[in-house]
């Protein structure tokens, strides 16, 4: 979707500066969205997103009704959960991953495994390194040295080609017993190899998709933070540090013997590919012509290594809160005030410790990233504008993507009068709450909001400065469930309290997690109980 075609209605700019909030200008002509009480719109295809500087289309409204049809009659048609999965498709998706050793292979492996995943597409990775580890193991020999891989060591590349074809064999049975995508992790640097791969899917069905995805590395400061968390690795675990280096070093001098990057004969061929140069500075796709791998690639896209935490936070207390009412939009509360003011300068203080604890010659800063300012993004209700309106200096969004889970017919019932007024929805709610609909035109699941939240984790992934997300629990539990990598299921039960701050900051090696509450007595944020000793956490 082009960032330009963003309709005006699911996106407003503004700057905080003190308690006032200034939007930018608009035209005449262009309606404002009004604050609302409920999301009565359809969930869309037209999913709002954010860039730096947004253009805005203004032919464009909020989502409404078809003029062929009337409202009535929509509400008559049986509504189908908006979830990918459940709808049975039938194209499936082979992954190759390409590469040198310490390019980013597993790294962009794993990211694209979470995201699909998260994206309800059943994803898993299959690594050739581990099944070597494994025969090794059992064959008494802990590692294997550089030699190994040397390219006229027959025995060996016999072995390599017969462990690889293996694992490849694993992952085409994951998909045959309703796996959705598997990614092949290996080297696979030779034309031959990768023809081997392509032969061995085209035998076992020839419906599969196969997509090559190249990780190349020439930044040197990359290259030598990747080396070092290689020697850290479970190859190099009872190693001098080194020899270690040594024996790495020679091994990829071994894989560079016979590398062939992707090039036009892999073209002639008609594969499709999507090459990653220094871990999403550049990226070449070439003939990407089915839908997985579209999905796939526009991930690829928007990532990068650049350091920067991200924030996530229910809005404060509001008065339907403390009424127990679904939905709504009432202002917040005293407690909810006192959350909000209390944010910016946590925040910052945090912000600040951690920037002094990052050394001024790491690779990052050499690649000139220095963070100026903080995203502010939160829904359009006003709960959510409210909580973000003490922040003095950011980059503010609200978008209608961010709005909380529509409870449609029940919006403004407690949840006590959902038990016992709509007793047989309540049922089967209970029977599978990712994918059950709240009733009504406009009612939504968890299902429908994962796949409105899509574009914002690709825009979380894209930019390059701190962020800080406020929406509803909802909202809060989908994309959080995206940082851990949850499954479907635990989302709907996940326990995001009120008054709760999620920091994740992404790493090489994963995720960098933290848990603050807010104390209400004190009024500051103390360390989370359920997240003590977490510091530095790889998730």
């Amino acid at each position: 979707m082009l960032l330009s075609s963003i309709p005006s209605s699911f996106v407003r700019d503004f700057r905080y500066a003190g308690s006032k909030i200034t939007r930018m200008p608009r035209s005449e002509s262009t309606p404002t969205p009004q604050a609302v009480t409920s999301d009565d719109s359809v969930p869309t295809e037209n999913v709002s997103t954010v860039t730096d500087k947004v253009v805005l289309n203004k032919s464009l409204q909020a989502v409404s009704l078809p003029i062929s049809a009337s409202k009535s009659q929509i509400e008559q048609k049986p509504r189908q959960p908006l979830c990918l999965s459940a709808k049975h498709i039938e194209e499936k998706l082979v992954i190759v991953m390409v590469g040198l050793p310490a390019r980013g292979k597993s790294y962009l492996a794993k990211k694209l495994n979470r995201y699909l995943n998260w994206s309800q597409y059943p994803t898993k990775i299959f690594n050739v390194g581990e099944k070597r580890r494994k025969v090794a193991t059992s064959q008494q020999n802990s590692q294997h040295s550089a030699g190994f891989f040397h390219p006229h060591n027959e025995a060996a590349s016999k072995l390599r080609e017969g462990l690889a074809m293996a694992v490849l064999d694993e992952l085409l049975a994951y998909l045959e017993a309703g796996g959705c995508i598997g990614i092949f992790d290996a080297t696979n640097t030779t034309i031959e190899r990768r023809d081997m791969v392509v032969r061995r899917v085209r035998e076992a069905n020839p419906s599969l998709q196969v997509l090559f995805i190249e990780s190349q590395c020439f930044n040197q400061d990359v290259l030598e933070s990747n080396t070092m968390l290689k020697l850290s690795g479970p190859d190099y675990k009872n190693s001098e540090s080194s020899e270690a280096l040594a024996d790495f070093n020679c091994r990829v001098s071994m894989y560079e013997m016979k590398y062939s990057p992707i090039s036009q004969l892999d073209e002639n061929k008609g594969y499709s590919y999507c090459q990653v140069i220094d871990v999403g500075i550049k990226t070449i796709t070439h003939n990407i012509n089915n839908y997985l791998s579209t999905q796939a690639v526009t991930y690829l896209q928007h990532f990068h290594l650049y350091p920067r935490q991200i924030w996530l936070t229910r809005h404060g207390e509001s008065e339907d809160d403390i009424a127990g009412r679904l939905g709504g939009d009432s202002p917040l509360s005293k407690r909810g005030l006192d959350f909000a003011q209390a944010l910016p300068a946590f925040i910052s203080q945090y912000q600040r410790a951690s920037s002094e604890k990052t050394s001024a010659s790491s690779w990052m800063d050499k690649l000139g990233f220095l963070a100026t300012t903080i995203n502010v993004w939160t829904s359009i209700s006003q709960k959510s504008v409210q909580t973000a309106q003490f922040f003095k200096e950011c980059e503010g969004k609200q978008l209608k993507a961010l709005d909380e889970l529509s409870a449609g017919l029940l919006e403004g019932l407690t949840r006590e009068d959902v038990r016992y007024q709509h007793a047989d929805w309540f049922e089967t709610r209970e029977t599978n709450r990712f994918l059950c609909r709240y009733p009504g035109t406009a009612g939504e699941g968890y299902c429908d909001l994962s796949h409105r939240l899509k574009n914002i984790i690709l825009e979380i992934e894209r930019t390059k400065n701190d962020t800080l997300v406020i929406s509803g629990l909802g909202v809060t539990r989908v994309l959080i469930a995206y940082f851990l990598g949850l499954m479907h299921s635990e989302i709907p039960s996940l326990r995001v309290p009120q008054g709760r701050l999620y920091m994740f900051e992404p790493q090489p090696y994963g995720i960098q997690k933290a848990e603050f509450d807010f104390d209400y007595e004190t009024k500051k944020f103390v360390r989370s109980l359920s997240d003590e000793g977490s510091e530095g956490l790889s998730i």
